[in-house]
């Protein structure tokens, strides 16, 4: 994952557990950071729309922790939690979440980041 602009991977239903793997993270050159160089690395979700936050991940520290896994080559596996995937909105429409992974390395001295855009699906209430 380089610093580039938010990514769409796609659709997760409301209340359940999906995984995100695939992504990688890269250096300032496109190089992989894999875990042993990384010093942090944590996870802000929240609503696109409202801005509020989900299942209190706000700078979250997912460095192989809370969910999240990163391999020596600097792939993501994220196991997403149910509560990650609620929606906020009154209406049980469709909402985009966004998922701002922070990471640094070279002591904190360098830095990178990334958007990806996660689109929740309601439940449909069946009569």
């Amino acid at each position: 994952m380089s610093d580039q602009g938010p990514r769409v991977i796609g659709t997760v239903r409301e209340n359940s557990t999906a995984l995100v793997s695939g992504m990688q993270l890269q250096d300032e050159n496109g190089s992989p950071v894999g875990s042993s160089s990384l010093t942090s690395i944590t996870l802000t979700l929240y609503d696109k729309y409202t801005g509020e936050m989900l299942n209190n991940r706000n700078e979250q520290n997912i460095l192989n922790a809370n969910g999240v896994t990163i391999d020596t080559d600097g792939f993501i596996s994220w196991l997403m939690d149910p509560a990650d995937n609620r929606i906020v909105n009154a209406e049980g429409r469709p909402e985009d979440h966004v998922a701002l992974f922070e990471w640094s390395w070279a002591s904190g001295t360098k830095k990178g980041n990334a958007e990806l855009i996660l689109q929740v699906l309601a439940v449909e209430n069946v009569p």
